[in-house]
């Protein structure tokens, strides 16, 4: 008996193996994006999204998205690319 409570005792307070710390991810920034309609830079995390035939696009602000929602073709391509993009 007096074994036993020894080895309870013993594991009880034995330590416990550290588990390995996992390095975390890198990630990397989202690009920026260009405003469809006036052309600026947005920074990731900026702007304004609107969804335009099923594709989602960053505006600068919501002068810019109302623009592009009234008259899509004026600032995009037939496959949806922006017509300011860079080629």
């Amino acid at each position: 008996m007096l074994i036993s409570a020894l080895f309870l005792l013993a594991s009880a307070t034995s330590p416990v193996p550290a588990t390995p710390t996992e390095t975390p991810a890198v990630v990397e920034p989202s690009p920026s994006a260009t405003c469809p309609v006036c052309g600026k830079t947005i920074e990731p995390g900026q702007g304004t999204k609107v969804s335009i035939r099923g594709r989602e696009y960053t505006v600068d602000d919501t002068a810019c998205s109302n623009q592009l929602m009234a008259d899509p073709d004026k600032y995009l391509e037939s496959d949806g690319t922006p017509k300011n993009a860079r080629k």
